[in-house]
């Protein structure tokens, strides 16, 4: 990881780190809360942010505010399989950096913190009135329903990253995802609720990770290949099942063909988007 520098193109004039692969996130907040500025970088404090996270998209807790870590590559380099090193951004090899910026890389429920950039602790609390309304009126008619609000607001970005995504306990997990565009959240509620609760019922370990990094939070230099999808996604819906080392393969394969064929795979019925991912996470 390089100091910052002043990068200049006809594209892009400004500051810019250099990432080499390795380099994990929780490194790069730290060394860029020294220096008063932050990157788009993951959740999880071990992902390395040059790779598969930024040439996959990359989305982050201030994806709706900032884009996608994809969006902000100014310039890549590397080495081809023959041994030749390129350069590639928006005016060299333009069509190797469109590739790269976004194409993609070779049993309970928790409600994740709502992470709110810019805005203060008296603007995050209207923006949660609707909901904590809602809550309160399902308590009525469901008694045990209990829950806890409390709000923190923090200097940066670096250290309401580390308050609010604490280290991920050690463990694995297959899991599968699916991108949810705004259209369905706000033209089929009921189907989408049925379906969450569904697929928790059956024993998913289930994530949302709620963004919008749409073009005007993101404002890309030049075209990218970032999956379209993202662009109107709202819920980035995640299902997962316990990996047990001791188990046979073939029902570690099984289990992970349930996840897609039972749980993600419900939801293109009710329109949601076809986008997806899955793998095994560590």
């Amino acid at each position: 990881m390089s100091p910052i520098i002043h990068y200049k193109s006809r594209y892009y004039t400004g500051p810019a780190l250099k990432i080499s692969a390795g380099v994990q996130v929780s490194e790069v907040y730290n060394y860029l809360q020294e220096q008063n500025c932050t990157a788009i970088g993951g959740e999880c404090p071990s992902v390395g942010l040059a790779g598969g996270y930024i040439f996959a998209g990359g989305h982050s807790p201030a994806s709706s505010l900032y884009g996608l870590a994809a969006d902000g590559i100014v310039e890549a380099s590397g080495i081809f399989a023959n041994g030749s090193a390129f350069t590639a951004s928006p005016s060299q090899n333009h069509d190797l950096y469109w590739f790269l910026s976004g194409s993609g890389a070779g049993g309970y429920f928790q409600i994740w913190p709502l992470f709110a950039p810019l805005k203060s602790e008296s603007e995050t609390l209207d923006l949660l009135k609707p909901f904590v309304a809602h809550v309160d009126r399902l308590k009525k008619t469901h008694p045990s329903l209990a829950y806890n609000l409390t709000t923190s607001t923090h200097p940066t970005f670096n250290t309401a990253y580390k308050a609010l995504f604490p280290p991920i306990p050690s463990g694995t997990l297959q899991w599968s995802s699916r991108l949810i565009p705004k259209t369905v959240v706000e033209s089929h509620k009921s189907a989408l609720s049925s379906t969450f609760r569904s697929i928790f019922d059956a024993g998913a370990t289930m994530v949302e990770a709620v963004m919008t990094p749409s073009f005007k939070a993101s404002k890309p230099l030049g075209p990218k290949s970032v999956l379209p999808a993202w662009r109107t996604n709202v819920i980035d819906f995640v299902a997962g099942k316990p990996y047990n080392d001791s188990a046979p393969f073939e029902q570690m394969k099984a289990d992970r063909q349930f996840i897609t064929e039972n749980w993600t795979s419900a939801f293109p019925e009710i329109g949601a988007c076809g986008a997806g991912r899955r793998g095994i996470l560590e």
